[in-house]
């Protein structure tokens, strides 16, 4: 999870959009929500609800993955598809189609998902929801690898984290020059992990959980 200031939305956006064209340019699979930078009206971030960001992510996560690109197995899912309608039920999809790819990015603007929250049941937390994710998967002994970036600028939601004991998670990052040497030395070292093994696709699943 990346922190920034509320002075940091601009960096933080295009160091999201970077990653992901990164990961592209790499053909690994990255799903994600971000925040768009023009100006939304209320009424649009009034529509934007949990479930919508799930949707999202599923039928992202369903073009990645070839395992499940038979009738037998994609008729199921899109039965789930058409009948969901809690966040539990959607999210139950999303580790069912992320299931088989091997290796996968989220990228998750905690902006977008914070507009929203009052939309969110009220036991839905995101960062527990990702952790849910690990734990799904590692009890259908899937080989999957996911990986997840959360950023936010501005939000209370990561303070929130801290309080409940995942600050160790969290990357706060306070101006211009302190972010450009964090992403700077981050980028170096993914930019590392990609030629040392990522083309090659010899990173274990103990390195890339977490």
């Amino acid at each position: 999870m990346i922190k920034g200031s509320h002075r940091l939305p601009k960096t933080i956006q295009t160091f999201s959009v970077s990653t992901i064209s990164l990961l592209h340019k790499a053909y690994i699979p990255v799903i994600w929500a971000l925040k768009t930078r023009e100006p939304q009206t209320s009424t649009a971030s009034e529509h934007t609800s949990t479930i919508d960001i799930l949707k999202s992510l599923v039928l992202q996560a369903i073009a990645f993955n070839s395992t499940i690109h038979t009738d037998s197995v994609l008729c199921p899912r899109l039965r789930m598809y058409l009948t969901s309608a809690s966040e539990d039920e959607w999210f139950t999809l999303l580790v069912s189609v992320l299931h088989g790819v091997p290796l996968i990015y989220i990228i998750i603007d905690i902006q977008l998902l914070h507009s929203s929250s009052s939309q969110s049941a009220p036991d839905f937390r995101w960062s527990a929801t990702i952790s849910r994710i690990f734990k799904e998967l590692s009890e259908r002994s899937s080989k999957t690898v996911v990986r997840v970036m959360m950023v936010s600028y501005g939000s209370s939601a990561f303070s929130q984290e801290v309080a409940r004991g995942s600050g160790r998670d969290v990357l706060a990052v306070g101006n211009m020059k302190q972010m450009a040497q964090k992403m700077k030395s981050g980028a170096e070292a993914w930019r590392g992990e990609l030629r040392g093994g990522l083309e090659l696709g010899e990173i274990s699943n103990g390195r890339l959980k977490r």
